[in-house]
C-alpha cells in the first residue's frame, strides 16, 4: 500500500517505520519523541523526514476511510444489498485502530501523573475493566497508572520488559499476585499482594520469599496476565471515548436545535414585540378618548350638579316663599269675615237708624270701627297681592307652573271691600 512513498523512505525503513507506530503510536505530535523511539533502523532520518511520512500515511488511511464511506453509501442508495459491502484494508484498521488506543493510553497516564490512586474509567460499567480490578486482589489503580505508563514507554505488546523493568516493581508484584492465585499458590499470592500494596519493604515482606517468588515465575503467564489487563484497559478507554464522542456529538445536535429553537422564538418574539407596540398605540388612541370623555362627564357632572342645586334652591325660597303667602291669606280671610260681620253690622245699625231705635253715640263707635278694620283690609289686601305676584315670579324663575285661583278667590272680596269703602 506504501510502495510509493513520497517523503523518501525506503520499503524497508516504511516496514520499521509501521512496526515503531503500531507499538509506540504517535506521541500526541512530539516529533523530536517520535524520532527517538523509532530510531532503530531508521538512524539516517531526521523528524522532519518522519513527519512528512506519518502525514501521507494517515491521509492514505483517512482517504481510505472516505472512500469506504462513500461505496457504502452509494450501495444504501442503489439499494444492492447482495454486493460485497466495502471495508478498510487490515493495515489500514490496524494503524487507525493503534494509534488511537496509544493516544487515549498517553492522555490518560498524563491526566493522573502525580494522583495515580484516583485514576478513574468512565465506562458505565460497560466492560470488565472495573470488575476485574475489584476481583484481582492486590490490584489497584495505582498498578493501571502503571501499567499505561509502562506501554507508553516500553510499546505495545512488549509485555516481558514492561515486567522486568525496575521502576515497575510494584506492577510486576501485583501481576506475580494474580498469576499465583490462579495457579492456587495462596501463600505466594499473599506475599506478591503485599509486595504490590506495600513495596519490597524488608519490614512488611521477606527478601527471601521474593526471591523464591521470583525463581518460579512463568514469563508466558506474567506476559499473559499483563496482556489481558492491557485488552481491559483498552476497552474501557474506547468505550469511555466513544461515549464522550456521542456525548459530545447529542451535546451539539442538541446545541444545534436550541440554537433553531431560540431563532424561531425570537422570531416570534419581534412579531408579539411589533404586535404589542401596534396595541400599546391603539390603547394610547383610546385612552386621549376615554379621558375626553371623561372629562366632558365630568363637566356635565358638574353642570348638572350646579342646576341640582339652583333648584333645590329656588323650590326652597318658593316654598318659603308660598308658606308667607298662604299666612297673609289666611289673615286676609280672617280679616274679610271680619269685615263681613262689620258690614252686616251695619246694615242692622243703618236699619236702626231709620226706625229710630239706635242711639246716636252707638253708631260713631261702630262707623269707627268699621273704617279701622276695612283699612285693615285694605293693607292687608295689597301685602297678599303682593306677596301673590312675587310667588308666581319665584314660581316662573324655578320652572315650576304658576299658581292659579288665588285672584279668583281675592277678586270677590276686593269686590266687596271696594263696594262697602265706596
Amino acid at each position: 500500500i506504501f510502495a510509493d512513498s513520497q517523503s523518501g523512505l525506503t520499503q524497508r525503513e516504511h516496514t520499521i517505520y509501521v512496526t515503531r507506530l503500531q507499538k509506540y503510536g504517535l506521541r500526541g505530535g512530539d516529533w523530536d519523541e517520535v524520532c527517538t523511539l523509532f530510531a532503530p533502523g531508521m538512524n539516517t532520518r531526521s523528524s522532519r523526514d518522519i513527519q512528512a511520512h506519518s502525514t501521507q500515511v494517515l491521509q492514505d488511511c483517512i482517504l481510505g476511510f472516505d472512500e469506504v464511506t462513500a461505496r457504502k453509501a452509494l450501495l444504501m442508495r442503489a439499494g444492492d444489498t447482495a454486493a460485497r459491502e466495502p471495508s478498510l484494508s487490515t493495515v489500514h484498521q490496524k494503524l487507525l485502530s493503534r494509534c488511537a488506543v496509544m493516544e487515549l493510553f498517553r492522555v490518560k497516564f498524563e491526566e493522573f501523573v502525580g494522583r495515580p490512586e484516583e485514576l478513574y474509567i468512565d465506562d458505565l460499567g460497560l466492560t470488565s475493566w472495573s470488575s476485574e480490578r475489584r476481583a484481582a486482589e492486590g490490584w489497584s489503580t495505582v498498578h493501571d497508572h502503571m501499567l499505561l505508563g509502562g506501554v507508553g514507554k516500553h510499546g505495545y505488546g512488549n509485555w516481558l520488559p514492561i515486567i522486568n523493568d525496575e521502576a515497575l516493581r510494584r506492577l510486576k508484584r501485583a501481576a506475580q499476585a494474580g498469576v499465583r492465585r490462579a495457579d492456587h499458590s495462596f501463600m505466594l499470592a499473599e506475599v506478591a499482594s503485599l509486595a504490590a500494596k506495600h513495596g519490597e519493604d524488608p519490614t512488611v515482606v521477606d527478601p527471601a520469599e521474593l526471591a523464591e517468588l521470583d525463581k518460579t515465575d512463568d514469563p508466558r503467564k506474567m506476559s499473559s496476565y499483563i496482556k489481558r489487563r492491557v485488552t481491559a484497559l483498552e476497552r474501557a478507554l474506547v468505550v469511555e471515548a466513544q461515549l464522550k464522542h456521542y456525548t459530545t456529538v447529542a451535546q451539539r445536535e442538541t446545541r444545534q436545535e436550541a440554537l433553531q429553537a431560540l431563532g424561531h422564538v425570537r422570531s416570534q418574539f419581534e412579531q408579539c414585540k411589533q404586535a404589542f407596540a401596534v396595541e400599546r398605540a391603539t390603547f394610547g388612541n383610546l385612552k386621549q378618548e376615554v379621558d375626553a370623555l371623561y372629562n366632558e362627564l365630568r363637566l356635565a357632572t358638574a353642570d348638572r350638579e350646579a342646576e341640582a342645586q339652583v333648584v333645590r334652591e329656588a323650590k326652597s325660597a318658593a316654598a318659603s316663599k308660598r308658606r308667607k303667602y298662604d299666612q297673609l291669606k289666611a289673615d286676609f280671610v280672617a280679616h274679610v269675615q271680619d269685615f263681613k260681620r262689620l258690614v252686616s253690622h251695619f246694615h242692622v245699625v243703618e236699619d236702626s237708624m231709620d226706625m229710630g231705635k239706635y242711639m246716636m253715640h252707638p253708631y260713631d263707635d261702630a262707623l269707627k270701627a268699621f273704617e279701622r278694620s276695612a283699612g285693615v283690609a285694605c293693607e292687608l289686601f295689597h301685602k297678599s297681592l303682593a306677596a301673590q305676584e312675587d310667588y308666581e315670579r319665584t314660581l316662573q324663575q324655578s320652572l315650576a307652573p304658576p299658581i292659579n285661583g288665588g285672584g279668583k278667590e281675592i277678586s270677590p272680596a276686593l269686590g266687596e271691600i271696594t263696594d262697602a269703602h265706596a
